[in-house]
């Protein structure tokens, strides 16, 4: 019986072996004892960097003469989330602060926090809100994935925001004629407020859904006028009316859905 423990046990050694080397044959340039990530080549076994990290080596860690106001910003945005400053730095060959749970470093350069806190405006009370792969914060050229938020916007009155998904993508023209769209997929978002501009509700649930949008915005005076209309389809529901002085929103999706909306805002 301890025989045939033993010849499992080094059966599944090897298997795990043969899984991680094909993850490092395939993700990385894999040597016999090291794995390349660009900068830096890391010795699996211990995860440790095998060279030293290349901002001690070209002075990037040490901050300079506060000369001028470009000097005095790179001060305060050292490398690897304070440089010389952050005592984890001085010990240069490991990897993600020594907290790789919570920090990544995608090429050997630079530690990166696994997920980002996007501080609030000072109009804001932030609740809770993470961007975890999102890494460019809230909006990534219309694209987010992996977050959770929860605010309270006091600007102009007071709005409560909810929103958590997977993934969201859209897009949209900026031209006269103007075309977009977004695609969802496990998103959730629940928005309610009374401002000086007026009442707000939104809520809506995504298992999958894929919306489309046009219309026309041409300027008036002051005011940027714009009038849209649009449609989705997929595994949703979710009701949007929003009455502003400046704006008029009507949303309503059920599996199909159906916008309308108009606005005549100032010009900024």
């Amino acid at each position: 019986m301890h025989k045939e423990v033993i010849i499992t046990k080094n059966k599944t050694q090897k298997t795990l072996e043969a899984i991680n080397s094909e993850i490092n044959r395939t993700l990385y340039t894999t040597s016999s004892i090291s794995s390349s990530f660009g900068a830096r080549y890391l010795d699996p076994r211990t995860s440790r960097w095998l060279s030293v990290d290349p901002a001690m080596y070209q002075g990037d860690y040490i901050p300079g003469a506060p000369i001028n106001d470009d000097v005095r910003r790179n001060n305060n945005n050292l490398p690897g989330m304070g440089g010389i400053y952050n005592y984890v730095n001085m010990h240069v060959y490991h990897y993600g602060g020594n907290n790789p749970v919570m920090y990544i470093d995608p090429d050997g350069r630079n530690d990166e926090p696994f997920f980002t806190v996007y501080e609030p405006t000072t109009q804001q009370t932030a609740v809770y809100e993470h961007y975890f792969l999102s890494p460019n914060g809230p909006e990534n050229n219309g694209a987010r994935s992996l977050w959770a938020e929860a605010f309270l916007d006091n600007s102009d009155g007071s709005e409560l925001h909810l929103s958590a998904g997977l993934i969201s993508l859209g897009g949209e023209t900026d031209t006269f004629i103007f075309v977009g769209g977004d695609f969802d997929l496990l998103n959730g978002s629940l928005d309610i407020g009374i401002t000086n501009r007026g009442a707000n509700f939104r809520m809506r649930a995504s298992l999958i859904s894929l919306e489309g949008r046009f219309g026309t915005k041409f300027p008036v005076g002051n005011r940027d006028v714009r009038i849209g209309a649009g449609g989705s389809i997929g595994i949703q529901a979710g009701f949007q009316l929003t009455i502003h002085n400046d704006e008029l929103i009507f949303d309503a999706a059920f599996l199909w859905g159906v916008r309308f909306e108009v606005s005549w805002k100032k010009r900024e």
